[in-house]
C-alpha cells in the first residue's frame, strides 16, 4: 500500500489537541488534510514502540494511504504540510519527509 515517512507533532489540549497521549499502534487512524483540501485517511504503519507519544514531541514514522485506490493524496508529497485531524479537531500537525511504494 502507497504512504509516506513523517514527522509528526502532536498538540497540547490547552491549544485544542489531545488530553491524553497518542497511541499510533493498534490501528490509529486519523486523518491528514493538506491547506483547504480533502481528508486524507491514513493509517500510522511501522511503528515499533507502542510508548505513548506526549503533545509536543515530533516522532517520525510512516502512514499508509488507506484510501489511495479511490481518493487522490497527491496533495502529500515531499515537503507538504498538513494538519492531522480526529473528526473536523486539529490534534497535531506534520510534514512528509519522503513517500513510500
Amino acid at each position: 500500500m502507497p504512504g509516506a515517512k513523517v514527522v509528526v507533532q502532536f498538540l497540547d489540549a490547552d491549544v485544542g489537541g489531545r488530553k491524553m497521549a497518542t497511541y499510533l499502534v493498534n490501528g490509529y487512524r486519523p486523518h491528514f488534510r493538506v491547506g483547504d483540501g480533502e481528508y486524507l485517511g491514513v493509517a500510522f504503519s511501522g511503528v515499533e514502540s507502542s510508548d505513548p507519544i506526549r503533545p509536543g514531541v515530533c516522532v517520525n514514522t510512516e502512514v499508509a494511504f488507506v484510501y489511495a485506490d479511490k481518493i487522490d493524496y497527491a496533495a502529500l508529497v515531499a515537503g507538504s504540510q498538513f494538519r492531522v485531524l480526529e473528526g473536523a479537531r486539529i490534534v497535531g500537525v506534520g510534514v512528509v519527509t519522503e513517500l513510500v511504494q
